[in-house]
């Protein structure tokens, strides 16, 4: 059954953050979209339309493939994610542990005072204490958004998990609103454009997608 959709719902609800999630991740199915709603060229722009919102003669239809589309790109999106900043986390794990072991025998003067005769090795211990240095700040850029911005991809990857069960939740609610429930197509649109914002706020400041 279709849903039928509220007349008191005049708002034109936002969804720029789906449309750009779409465009980044199948460029091909929002040409589709746009094709199946030629009328609702402004919706599926990339970018917010400025102007007062004024109340929308689209279908709901366009809003559930909205909600559909979005989910099924951000769980895509959300697993890329979920798959490359553990991986990241690792490696700068690693790099910090050599970066330590490399820094503690360089320091107090231990190397120095082993290898005081012998210039060359004095030289190797430099290089090891550079290499040392080196590699914790790599750890330190792996470990902060590539974009800037606050907190580090551990941050990111606690944001992740929970965005993981929001968007379980939220297609859930998309086959309830689909066959007709009290929430509609529409209301949900807002929900799931939050979501894809968040996922593309990680995906930039992380150097993905």
């Amino acid at each position: 059954m279709s849903p039928i959709e509220p007349a008191a719902e005049a708002a034109v609800p936002r969804v720029n953050s789906i449309v750009e999630l779409l465009e980044a991740d199948n460029p091909t199915l929002l040409a589709e979209l746009r094709a199946r709603y030629p009328g609702q060229a402004d919706m599926l722009r990339k970018g917010l339309v400025l102007g007062v919102a004024r109340p929308l003669d689209a279908s709901i239809h366009i809003y559930c493939d909205l909600c559909r589309e979005g989910l099924s790109a951000g769980e895509r999106q959300l697993s890329v994610l979920l798959h490359e900043l553990p991986r990241r986390l690792t490696r700068a794990k690693k790099l910090r542990l050599l970066s330590g072991l490399a820094a503690s025998l360089t320091s107090a003067g231990v190397m120095s005072a082993v290898f005081s005769g012998f210039p060359m090795l004095a030289k190797i211990a430099s290089v090891i204490a550079f290499a040392a240095a080196a590699a914790n700040l790599l750890a330190h850029y792996s470990e902060t958004p590539v974009a800037g911005g606050h907190g580090s991809l551990a941050d990111s990857l606690d944001e992740l998990v929970r965005i993981e069960g929001q968007l379980r939740d939220a297609r859930a609610r998309l086959s309830v609103a689909e066959q007709g429930g009290r929430e509609t197509c529409r209301q949900l649109a807002l929900v799931v454009n939050d979501l894809a914002a968040r996922i593309r706020r990680r995906q930039l400041f992380s150097g993905i997608g």
